[in-house]
């Protein structure tokens, strides 16, 4: 029986189901089987995939000797809606639940992708080139010649190497093999590849430099980089939810050239960050390299002078008469975090904080111990003053980033402030956090530290 099922490989020609009712398989019983055949213009076979019990995604339950199967095949349209033809098979001879054989048909959902194991190109004058998507379980090579990867997807479960040329077509490679994997050979200049996705549970090593358009690392994967990786795209990893494992890219002391001649995203969605680049970006705005400072800069206290000129800083505004404190009407604010938008105190001064004033300000303990704490917590510090608070451990983080020194802490200033955060492990300790050098630490709570208030914008 021969069945016409349509360019199954995207090829233009038309492809054919063949069915073999007495095939033997691998445990010698004649159940049947269908072929596959790819074929050429000219009426030649490229290609075959049997389709058998226990072979190609084909795993029937009860298909045993002489049941038949493939004595009549029946092309029956695109039955589930994937854009793939899907075959009716017939096996005359099935045995049933009263095992009579009755007989059955097998509607067979068909799939435009026939995975290969290992996939090798190798001829020095050789010119392939894959079709919409392929998939490859294990090692995919170009040892010489060209092949053009498919301008689908392109599935590798094992290693990929190319000695030969590789032309991308704007396709994705995936790699998303169970194991360690490895890309070594060309994938520079001619053979840069387009996107690569990496989706592998396990380590993808880069063993050469690389050159790519779009770079994904998706949840749970893990990828060490070249010495340089080149990427013309947009650059996405940690990809991960509440309920998934972010992917970890591992610098491996080697440098990200961000190549593009158009806007490049860099998406980093994580819950926590797990990565680090070795020569992207240490906190510092302008080039890459760091500005003038070393890679990895300095802190904003920078040895009591002025904050470094190519430091990260957001924008602050001040608070004075002119602006009403602020929005906030108490000539207390000192200074607003236009980036979080939360509103800063000056520093307490005076028997329980009686006032705010950045002159000679007084410090004070957590707890409500201390000399000039008249009875009061740190907390209470704050909340005597109506609409203010004690900010907590990560409020006060946020400020550093920001760029608190020379902003909210007047240059040459170095101070510690209480935080309202308890250490979980210790909780007769709480954080405080040094406002000029980033310092972020934990100390009893009879300690004396500066407290500065904080507020939303009204």
């Amino acid at each position: 029986s021969v069945a016409n099922i349509g360019d199954l490989n995207g090829d233009g020609v038309t492809d054919l189901a063949v069915g073999a009712y007495q095939d033997e398989n691998a445990d010698a019983s004649n159940d049947g089987a269908i072929y596959i055949l790819f074929m050429n213009a000219d009426g030649t076979v490229s290609s075959n995939v049997k389709i058998a019990d226990g072979l190609n995604g084909f795993s029937p339950s009860g298909l045993d000797a002489s049941d038949y199967f493939g004595f009549s095949v029946a092309n029956i349209g695109d039955l589930n809606g994937d854009g793939v033809t899907d075959l009716a098979v017939g096996a005359f001879q099935d045995e049933n639940a009263d095992a009579s054989n009755d007989g059955a048909i097998y509607i067979l959902f068909m799939s435009d992708i026939f995975p290969f194991y290992n996939l090798e190109f190798n001829g020095a004058n050789g010119s392939w080139e894959i079709n919409n998507k392929q998939t490859v379980t294990n090692n995919f090579a170009v040892i010489t010649g060209t092949t053009t990867l498919p301008s689908g997807t392109l599935s590798v479960g094992g290693n990929f190497a190319n000695t030969g040329r590789i032309i991308a077509n704007y396709g994705t490679t995936t790699f998303n093999g169970t194991t360690t994997q490895y890309l070594s050979g060309f994938m520079v200049g001619t053979s840069t590849l387009n996107n690569v996705s990496f989706a592998s549970p396990a380590t993808t090593t880069f063993a050469a430099n690389a050159s790519t358009t779009n770079f994904f690392i998706e949840s749970g994967a893990s990828t060490t980089a070249p010495s340089l990786l080149s990427i013309g795209g947009n650059f996405v990893f940690n990809i991960a939810t509440q309920y998934s494992t972010p992917g970890i890219f591992k610098a491996n002391s080697g440098t990200v050239y961000l190549a593009g001649t158009i806007t490049q995203n860099l998406g980093i969605y994580c819950r926590s960050v797990l990565s680090l680049f070795t020569n992207l970006f240490n906190g510092t705005s302008g080039a890459f390299t760091g500005g003038s400072q070393a890679n990895g800069g300095a802190d904003d206290y920078n040895n009591a002078g002025s904050p470094p000129s190519d430091r990260y800083t957001g924008t602050w505004t001040a608070c004075a008469a002119g602006n009403s404190y602020c929005g906030t009407g108490d000539a207390g604010a000192d200074a607003k975090d236009d980036s979080t938008s939360l509103i800063w105190s000056l520093p307490c001064n005076g028997s329980g904080c009686s006032s705010f004033s950045d002159s000679l300000p007084l410090t004070y303990t957590w707890d409500s111990s201390g000399a000039n704490n008249n009875s009061r917590t740190a907390s209470q510090l704050c909340s005597d003053h109506s609409g203010w608070s004690l900010p907590h451990q990560k409020q006060l983080m946020q400020a550093y980033i920001d760029g608190s020194y020379g902003n909210l802490e007047a240059s040459g200033a170095t101070r510690s402030y209480w935080s309202a955060s308890t250490v979980s492990v210790s909780t007769t300790d709480a954080w405080y956090t040094n406002l000029s050098i980033g310092l972020t630490i934990s100390t009893a709570k009879t300690s004396a530290n500066y407290v500065r208030c904080v507020r939303s914008a009204p």
